[in-house]
C-alpha cells in the first residue's frame, strides 16, 4: 500500500475515534425530545340564535414541541396551531435545575396549577370552547417572565413573575403562585394571581386576582374531579376625546367572574367516556349591571384504535342567562380524531 495512503486513512480513522469519543462523552450529558399532537372534530352546531339554522363546522389544533437538555439546563419550544386563530402561538423558556430539587427559569411560562381538571371537557383542545365546550381557563395566564420552584416526586411550586397585566391583557405585570400535587389517589391543584395595569402614558392604574382550586380522586376504573375559580379583572378610569372637543370620563371598574365545573370519567374497556358539567357567570361591579350566567353540559366518548390516538364522539350543550333577559342554548354534535407524537 502506498505509504502517502496509508498514513492518511490511518490519520481519518484516528479523527474519527476521537471525533467519535468526543461525541459519546458528549451524548452522556445530551438529552433531545420531540412532542406533539392533533386533534379535529367536525360536527353539528348551533349558537342559539334567533333566526339561526344549524351548520356543519370544524375545530382543531395542533401542537408540536422539542426540548434540548444539557447536564442540568434544558430548553423548550413549541409551536401552536388553532383552525380559529390567524397566526402560530409560540412559547419558548430556558430552565435550569438544582440539586436540592430547586429550579429557575426564564422565558414563555403557562401555570398548569391554573388550569381546571376539567379544562377542555375531554376534547383535548381549547378550541372546542367556542363551541358551547367547557373551557377551564378562566385563570390560565401565559406569558414572558421568570419562574422559580421546587418539585418533589409528589410536590411542585411555582413563583411566576410576567411582564405585563396578563389578566387584563394590557402593560403592567403579573405575579402568580401555584401549587400542585398528589397524595395516594387524590391530586390536587391550587393557583393565585395578582396584576397590576400600569398605562404609563395615562398614569392610570388598576388590579385584578384571580385564583383557583381543583381537587380530583382517580380510581381504576373512575374518576372525579371538582374545581372552583374565580377572578375579577380591574379598569383602570380612562378619559377619552370626541371630534368635537368634548370629554367623558369612565370611572374604574371591576368585572368579576365565577366558575365552577364537576367532571366524571369512567373507563368502559379500553373506552373512556367524560361527563361534564359547568356553571358560569360574569358581572361588571358597575350601577345597574346585570350578570350574565353560563350552564354547560358536554360529553365525550372516546374511542382508542392505536397507542395515542383515538375517535371521539362529542355532544355539548350550553345555556346563556342574560339577568331579567332571555335565555339562548348553543350545541354541538360530532366527530373527532386526536393524535400523538
Amino acid at each position: 500500500m502506498n505509504s502517502k495512503l496509508f498514513k492518511s486513512l490511518a490519520f481519518s480513522l484516528c479523527a474519527t475515534l476521537i471525533g467519535s469519543t468526543a461525541f459519546a462523552q458528549d451524548a452522556e450529558d445530551y438529552n433531545f425530545k420531540v412532542t406533539g399532537k392533533i386533534r379535529s372534530f367536525y360536527g353539528q352546531y348551533n349558537d342559539g340564535s334567533s333566526g339561526h339554522n344549524a351548520y356543519l363546522t370544524e375545530f382543531n389544533e395542533g401542537n408540536i414541541a422539542g426540548s434540548v437538555q444539557r447536564g442540568k439546563m434544558k430548553g423548550y419550544y413549541e409551536l401552536e396551531s388553532r383552525a380559529d386563530s390567524g397566526s402560530i402561538v409560540t412559547m419558548r423558556n430556558v430552565t435550569y435545575a438544582l440539586d436540592n430539587g430547586f429550579n429557575f427559569g426564564v422565558g414563555t411560562f403557562k401555570n398548569k396549577a391554573a388550569f381546571a381538571f376539567a379544562s377542555d371537557a375531554g376534547t383535548d383542545t381549547a378550541e372546542s370552547s367556542k363551541f358551547a365546550f367547557y373551557s377551564g381557563l378562566l385563570t390560565k395566564v401565559e406569558g414572558d417572565g421568570l419562574q422559580l420552584g421546587f418539585k418533589t416526586s409528589d410536590l411542585q411550586l411555582d413563583l411566576y413573575t410576567y411582564e405585563s397585566d396578563l389578566l387584563a391583557k394590557t402593560e403592567g405585570s403579573t405575579t402568580e403562585v401555584g401549587a400542585q400535587g398528589k397524595a395516594g389517589a387524590i391530586s390536587y391543584r391550587l393557583s393565585a394571581i395578582s396584576a397590576t395595569t400600569d398605562n404609563h402614558q395615562g398614569g392610570a392604574t388598576a388590579g385584578s386576582s384571580g385564583n383557583h382550586l381543583g381537587i380530583q380522586y382517580q380510581a381504576d376504573s373512575f374518576g372525579v374531579a371538582v374545581d372552583s375559580a374565580g377572578k375579577s379583572v380591574g379598569h383602570a378610569k380612562a378619559t377619552t376625546t370626541s371630534a368635537t372637543g368634548v370629554s367623558t370620563t369612565t370611572a374604574a371598574y371591576n368585572t368579576v367572574y365565577t366558575d365552577v365545573a364537576l367532571m366524571a370519567t369512567l373507563n368502559l374497556g379500553d373506552d373512556k367516556l367524560f361527563v361534564t358539567l359547568a356553571q358560569e357567570s360574569k358581572k361588571d361591579d358597575t350601577t345597574g349591571a346585570k350578570k350574565t350566567s353560563y350552564g354547560t353540559t358536554n360529553v365525550v366518548y372516546s374511542i382508542p384504535v392505536a397507542k395515542s390516538a383515538s375517535i371521539n364522539l362529542a355532544y355539548a350543550s350550553q345555556s346563556t342567562t342574560p339577568e331579567g333577559g332571555t335565555a339562548t342554548t348553543a350545541s354541538f354534535f360530532g366527530l373527532g380524531m386526536n393524535i400523538s407524537l
